[in-house]
């Protein structure tokens, strides 16, 4: 239901491109870059990628993203959907500031899914399914699965964001480049995450702009 590329040709491009069949394209504030992503400074850039209704995602998902971290102060996000002030659910997909571990989180919902899984400075393969049942999270080949406990609450009138941890508060900003994201409204087999982690932009016997 996304497939936000991030390589556009002009560094100063304002739209980041969706190449989904849902074209919930992106409204990019600050974050610049060509071919090899976007690149955010850790305080106010991040993209907008709407609030379109096949992104109300609580039942199944998958995110996938290549990411590179540079500074480890701060929590930071690298997708979420909910708002910060409102009881409304949602969720973000982030890492936190003490040992740079990658998280979900369900809004409104208690506790927070810790991966087990650390994030260091370098390139790395990022991804998390969610079922309802478990959370299963990847990084690079080495994968973490984790109990959930139910399903998301829904959240209509968000909107989607990169490197933000809400649409009303500029914050928890990603500082290093996103390499691309991808949000699937169903639970990708492991096989379909090792086909995109081996060819990204061709994986092989498998649909990605779904």
């Amino acid at each position: 239901v996304g497939a936000w590329l991030l390589n556009e040709n002009d560094p100063t491009s304002m739209r980041a491109f969706d190449s989904s069949l849902y074209a919930n394209h992106g409204l990019v504030t600050g974050a610049q870059g060509r071919w090899q992503g976007r690149t955010f400074n850790g305080v106010n850039t991040w993209i907008d990628g709407g609030s379109s209704p096949s992104l109300n995602l609580y039942t199944a998902l998958t995110i996938i993203t290549w990411a590179k971290r540079i500074a480890n102060a701060a929590h930071q996000v690298i997708t979420c959907r909910r708002n910060n002030a409102a009881a409304e659910g949602g969720y973000l997909f982030w890492v936190n500031n003490d040992f740079g571990m990658l998280y979900f989180s369900r809004v409104t919902v208690a506790g927070d899914i810790d991966s087990g899984l650390t994030i260091d400075s370098n390139w790395h393969f990022l991804a998390v399914t969610y079922d309802a049942t478990n959370a299963i999270f990847y990084r690079d080949q080495t994968v973490s699965v984790k109990a959930s406990a139910g399903v998301l609450n829904a959240s209509p009138s968000r909107r989607q964001t990169i490197s933000s941890v809400a649409e009303d508060a500029v914050d928890w900003v990603w500082n290093g480049t996103i390499g691309g994201l991808f949000i699937f409204n169903r639970v990708l087999t492991a096989n379909d995450i090792q086909q995109l982690y081996i060819s990204p932009y061709a994986p092989m016997g498998m649909k990605l702009f779904t």
